[in-house]
């Protein structure tokens, strides 16, 4: 680290780490979206058609609900037609959301020098994560619910919680943007504030506490 940081400055080494780190992310996105769609190609050429009806109804057990009656409903219910039109908007409060949790994470992996102080900074990220997929699965049993709505533009949970509101009906297009704003916010103080973090940390060999170091970083610069 001594003869990298000799070479470049701390800053351009941060930021190769958090465009590497995100294209690599939404590179991974990309192709299982690309490889998703080439097998359903694949096997409507091989089977002549996509055989919706008879696979949900094997799913259901012979049941008589079928894949043109799931089909339909999704239609006439409007869903294609607002995934569509907030598809663009959903995109980018999930692709800011990345570079939020990449720079959250490389400010706090900076400072740390043991295992102990890896697993601390994992507790932070795991929270916020857990917290948005949480309320993701509950936000259909809770429609109409305030709380719901405010959480959805919290910075770091609206990633996924708010496309999940914005396909229920429960946000609109401009809450959404308003969470996009939030976001862009923090993403711009942890910018700010981590670089001073991550330049003092990177070096920074001390075995003392992890939150100290950090607070200690911000002071001094």
């Amino acid at each position: 680290m001594e003869i990298i940081i000799s070479s470049v400055s701390p800053k351009i080494h941060f930021i190769a780490k958090l465009v590497a780190a995100n294209l690599f992310a939404l590179t991974q996105g990309a192709l299982l979206l690309v490889y998703g769609f080439i097998g359903m190609i694949i096997k409507l050429i091989i089977t002549g058609s996509m055989n919706l009806s008879s696979s949900i109804e094997g799913l259901m057990g012979g049941s008589t609900i079928n894949g043109e009656s799931i089909v339909q409903l999704i239609t006439e219910s409007g869903i294609i037609e607002k995934m569509l039109s907030g598809l663009p908007i959903i995109i980018l409060i999930i692709v800011l959301t990345f570079i939020a949790y990449t720079l959250f994470i490389g400010i706090l992996a900076s400072i740390t020098t043991s295992m102990e102080d890896f697993n601390q900074i994992q507790t932070p990220v795991m929270v916020f994560l857990m917290t948005g997929y949480m309320l993701s699965i509950f936000a259909s049993l809770f429609k109409g619910s305030v709380l719901l709505k405010v959480m959805a533009m919290i910075p770091f949970v609206s990633g996924i919680l708010a496309p999940v509101m914005y396909m229920l009906g429960e946000i609109s297009l401009l809450q959404i943007s308003i969470s996009i704003l939030l976001l862009m916010l923090v993403i711009f103080i942890l910018y700010k504030y981590g670089l001073r973090i991550y330049k003092v940390g990177i070096l920074n060999y001390s075995q003392s506490g992890l939150w100290k170091k950090m607070f200690k970083a911000i002071k001094e610069n």
